[in-house]
């Protein structure tokens, strides 16, 4: 993972290197969910470790700490498998410096989630399992809401959870079916639900409270991202009937582009379809950091300002066709941005459907100009 910190400081890697007795199974980094924390990010590898003689391997969890002012620390805690178990790690997470870990195995089939306590990271606090993967949100998430509870999901049910103690805190029905998260604030995330419906597999994107698992969106989504330094979240909604029965359907009274202030409650702007008409199409919001946001229209990407829909003065100007864009923020809070690049369409859905990320800023105070510029590649 490349680390930028926001400040004169050299950019650097932070990786963590292997013993011979130690082998690689999975790599995985994630940043602070919560301000006011010493640690920035941390950086996760989950090997198979050699015991010597004719004892049977173990798996082990290396982890890296990063703080924000560049200072590391490291250590290692077995996790609860042995070796014939061919469990894989698959999500981590970093709340109030608590370590969180996801792990999918086929033998059994199982979603297990550990905690790592601040207090002590040489052992596991708690552990989570769950042997279905119709979970609304992603199996392999643990996220963090404004309260700095741990969320997550287990199937028909979202539930608030104490990081430290995996204390459960609150659940919230919600409906059957699987789901992934796409973005996040502090309070909220952005969750594309599966679930059988009129319309076939998928229902576009929805909007839900991470404090107490409520459907905030009234209408079906195709896009919406998360301003963290703002607050605000950019909602597209469907202008032009979709090529999928599995996408989201358009609703007359919805607009194409709503920002949306997330402490309030309130429009900051909304775009209706009419004003939408000269596009030609869907206004898809990609990317939001500050004020400044990224959205994809017919013929390419368009830097513009969230508060009113104008041309982005900060940022380049990319001739029609131009899809391609890397530096731009996949995710944000107040303090930190991941980086990442978007697709041939303008979008970040991969084949693997994973978005592409390639950096993280860290600083007490983020604002647009810490984030590199954006750059169009082929």
């Amino acid at each position: 993972m490349t680390f930028y910190p926001a400040t004169s400081d050299p950019v650097r890697e932070v990786t963590i290197e292997l013993e011979e007795t130690y082998t690689e199974i999975a790599r995985l980094g994630a940043p602070e969910q919560l301000d006011n924390h010493p640690a920035a990010a941390v950086l996760l590898v989950h090997c198979s470790k050699a015991s010597g003689g004719l004892a049977e391997a173990t798996q082990v969890l290396l982890w890296k700490l990063v703080a924000a002012d560049g200072a590391e620390s490291a250590g290692e805690l077995a996790v609860p498998w042995g070796a014939d178990i061919d469990a894989k790690l698959i999500g981590a997470s970093l709340i109030g410096s608590a370590i969180t870990a996801s792990f999918d195995s086929n033998r059994p089939k199982r979603y297990r989630r550990i905690g790592v306590s601040a207090a002590d990271r040489s052992r596991i606090a708690w552990v989570n399992d769950s042997d279905d993967d119709s979970n609304l949100i992603d199996p392999g998430l643990v996220l963090a809401n404004s309260l700095g509870q741990a969320v997550m999901s287990v199937p028909g049910r979202i539930l608030g959870i104490d990081v430290e103690t995996g204390r459960q805190i609150w659940a919230k029905k919600v409906p059957k079916g699987s789901g992934s998260v796409v973005a996040e604030s502090r309070g909220h995330a952005v969750v594309k639900p599966y679930t059988p419906g009129q319309y076939g597999y998928g229902t576009g994107f929805a909007l839900i409270s991470k404090d107490d698992g409520a459907i905030v969106t009234r209408y079906q989504s195709n896009s919406i991202v998360i301003d963290g330094a703002k607050e605000w979240a950019l909602i597209s909604y469907p202008v032009i009937e979709p090529g999928s029965a599995n996408e989201a359907m358009p609703n007359s009274a919805a607009p194409a582009l709503e920002v949306v202030d997330l402490k309030t409650g309130r429009p900051v702007f909304v775009l209706s379809k009419a004003a939408a008409k000269g596009l030609r199409g869907n206004v898809l919001a990609i990317g939001a950091f500050d004020g400044h946001a990224l959205v994809t229209v017919k013929d390419g990407v368009r830097p513009v300002l969230a508060e009113s829909g104008q041309p982005d003065p900060e940022a380049p100007t990319f001739p029609p066709g131009t899809f391609r864009l890397s530096n731009v923020v996949v995710a944000s809070r107040a303090r930190w941005a991941l980086l990442g690049s978007t697709n041939g369409y303008g979008r970040f859905e991969t084949w693997g459907g994973q978005p592409d990320f390639s950096g993280i800023v860290r600083g007490d105070s983020l604002t647009a100009s810490d984030i590199p510029e954006l750059e169009a590649y082929s």
